[in-house]
């Protein structure tokens, strides 16, 4: 793949984008007519996903059903085109993991990209903070969630142990120096 400037005689300029430019874009590559059949049906009952909501959808062709059993579809505000854009990025985080996590008593592991970095023209500083908080409220609450369940099973016997599913939240981010930054931002804002 290469990038270019031009395309048809018109420049490239921001908001045009190419599929092969976006997470989204290869996702829908990837998944070929079935995800894009499972989008269509997911937007006749629910109407089209909104930015800041999430849908999911089975992963559809065999390159991404070998790897994942859902996808979660989410839109993020193009940053310089939206009222209040960290907002609505905050809520892209919220309605995935949400979506993502519903089975509590469900091992899982979740794989992000960083919403808004790309083509949405989030600037980076911006894209990982929220990245970092957004998790970290995802984890706070799953603690708070073991805790309960911990606490509401102490009146069980000692020998049906409580199991605590396992769930992970995983950032797929190519550049070393984004990843380091995004675990920076973790532990500054955990302490």
């Amino acid at each position: 793949m290469g990038y270019v400037s031009q395309w048809g005689g018109m420049e490239v300029g921001s908001g045009m984008l190419f599929p092969a430019n976006v997470v989204d874009g290869l996702v829908h590559q990837l998944g070929g007519w079935k995800l894009s059949l499972y989008c269509k049906l997911v937007s006749i009952e629910h109407e089209k996903c909104h930015i800041g909501q999430a849908v999911s959808t089975y992963a559809g062709g065999k390159e991404l059903d070998v790897h994942y059993d859902e996808i979660i579809h989410t839109v993020p505000p193009f940053y310089s085109h939206y009222e209040s854009p960290l907002l609505a990025l905050a809520n892209c985080y919220q309605s995935s993991l949400s979506l993502a996590f519903k089975e509590k008593n469900e091992s899982k592991k979740v794989a992000f990209p960083l919403l808004g970095a790309g083509a949405r023209g989030f600037p980076l500083d911006d894209a990982i903070e929220i990245a970092a908080v957004e998790s970290l409220k995802w984890k706070n609450r799953l603690h708070d969630d073991e805790n309960e369940n911990i606490h509401d099973s102490s009146d069980s016997d000692n020998d049906n142990k409580l199991k605590i599913p396992k769930q992970v939240l995983a950032f797929g981010i190519p550049d070393m120096k984004i990843a380091e930054s995004l675990i920076n931002a973790i532990e500054q804002y955990d302490n």
